[in-house]
């Protein structure tokens, strides 16, 4: 019996709600936290921020008019100079676990590196991997958490049967003994501070009412942070706004920590309150009444926190100022409640950002990793392979078996 599945291009509103409500299959969906509507829905209209550097496109995949997988596949500037070559990004994947749903996927893949002339296939990236992006790799039994991916163990095993291989090694880390008895982080991070007067240091929280200024005051030095790592490309102040937009609303001050030395920020902290188990009741739909729900609700998601970022200037990489401001990091979430800490992912190239993990008795929680694809010049120049299997009429590529 023969099976199709088309790869069709979104283009209506229809497409894109169809696009939207599409999730993992049970039990998958209840350990991935989506994506916002919102971000989703400014990638596929052209108003994200990022659109500038390449153009998104989203498709949908359909198996007897049901859709059975989604992806976005897009091409930036930023990140093509940033790797010296040009590279087709897929985000946003959500596939059912059918081998022919893999085989239209990875067909639409080369078809369409060969259309924009891409040697290189990476992901999962939405739309970069400093915005979000990445798999989890094992302990498929552990649900994500916000701005960490969860990926089923089925997808992550078609992207290696299908050659591809894993970048940026990494793992995500959970600190949960913070309202032990023992727990002192004044014991747990030593910092001289006689340091402060000599070195003309000051610690800075996060202010709701100056958070606008504050952006502005973080984003060079989260740049200049993250300037040597593979993957990174500098954020520009419209993409930081865009992807802050509403974090004053739920930000607990006292987690947001930033250090100067002589008036100057040279290191920083970012912690949020934990809100993943909202995202997926909502399924990424932060329309007007779920905002309400969740501002007024706010107080329920203090047991756990979650650091999205956090960074020091290069030039006083081994000055001790991340002990420091982990130091009262972990002060602030014990005096608050929090029990839990989880971390996104840290290199495993990058062990002195984990050690403050492992001072605190923290552990990693999931491996993590990009996958990238070498794609042979031989393989891109042969049209007619990919013509035998994918036939292009009316915007619709259909894959046979």
């Amino acid at each position: 019996m023969e099976i199709n599945v088309s790869a069709k291009s979104v283009e209506t509103k229809s497409d894109i709600k169809k696009f939207l409500d599409f999730s993992w299959e049970t039990p998958y969906d209840s350990y991935d936290v989506p994506i916002l509507d919102s971000v989703i829905k400014a990638m596929l209209n052209g108003k994200h921020p990022s659109c500038k550097y390449g153009e998104i496109n989203a498709w949908l995949f359909l198996k007897d008019n049901k859709v059975v997988g989604r992806t976005t596949l897009h091409s930036n500037i930023l990140f093509n100079k940033k790797l010296g070559s040009k590279v087709i990004l897929f985000g946003c994947t959500i596939l059912n676990d059918d081998i022919e749903v893999f085989k239209a996927f990875f067909n639409l893949i080369e078809e369409q590196a060969l259309v924009s002339g891409a040697s290189k296939i990476f992901g999962p990236a939405s739309l970069l991997p400093n915005q979000q992006g990445g798999a989890s790799v094992s302990n498929f039994d552990i649900p994500g958490f916000v701005d960490s991916a969860y990926t089923p163990e089925f997808f992550v095993k078609a992207l290696d049967d299908w050659g591809f291989l894993h970048e940026n090694d990494s793992q995500t880390w959970i600190c949960d003994g913070i309202q032990d008895d023992g727990f002192d982080p004044e014991s747990l991070f030593n910092f001289d501070d006689t340091n402060f007067v000599s070195e003309n240091l000051a610690i800075r929280y996060g202010d709701k009412k100056e958070f606008d200024e504050q952006r502005k005051v973080l984003l060079p030095l989260i740049n200049k942070s993250f300037s040597t790592l593979p993957y990174f490309t500098n954020i520009d102040e419209q993409e930081f706004a865009f992807q802050t937009d509403g974090l004053e609303y739920l930000i607990d001050e006292s987690l947001l920590l930033f250090l100067e030395k002589d008036g100057v920020p040279v290191a920083f902290v970012l912690v949020v309150p934990d809100i993943s188990d909202f995202i997926i009741k909502c399924s990424g739909n932060l329309n007007m009444f779920n905002q309400l729900k969740l501002y007024f609700s706010r107080k329920k998601y203090r047991k756990s926190a979650i650091l999205i970022i956090k960074g020091t200037d290069p030039d006083f990489a081994g000055s001790g100022f991340q002990t420091l401001l982990h130091r009262e990091l972990f002060k602030n979430l014990k005096a608050g409640g929090y029990e839990t800490l989880f971390s996104t992912f840290v290199e495993l190239t990058n062990p002195g950002s984990s050690a403050s993990y492992l001072r605190a008795g923290g552990r990693p929680l999931q491996d993590f990793a990009f996958f990238s694809k070498e794609l042979e010049t031989k393989k891109i120049a042969n049209t007619k392979e990919i013509a035998d299997t994918i036939e292009t009429t009316n915007n619709e590529a259909v894959v046979s078996k």
